[in-house]
């Protein structure tokens, strides 16, 4: 529930926090635009409940340990920089 109240966060910079797991909670940021989740290298994958961020327009995965790219990338119509 940590992402719970912060529906204005326009910009999460998780780089290089060691993070292994985005919380679910975080598709409740609607006003997020952008994502860096550079070489965070223990992150192995993104949640489905990512797509509901309709707003988002850069994702950077640069140096995280994901081994494919999941299917809702191509739902995010706003997304510009990944």
């Amino acid at each position: 529930s940590f992402f719970e109240h912060m529906t204005s966060l326009n910009v999460l910079d998780l780089l290089l926090t060691g993070i292994e797991l985005l919380p679910s909670s975080l598709s409740k940021v609607i006003a997020l635009k952008v994502l860096y989740l550079h070489y965070c290298e223990y992150l192995k994958e993104l949640p489905s409940s990512l797509e509901k961020l309709e707003h988002l327009e850069v994702l950077d995965i640069r140096g995280s340990g994901f081994s494919n790219i999941p299917s809702f990338i191509g739902m995010l119509n706003s997304l510009r920089h990944f």
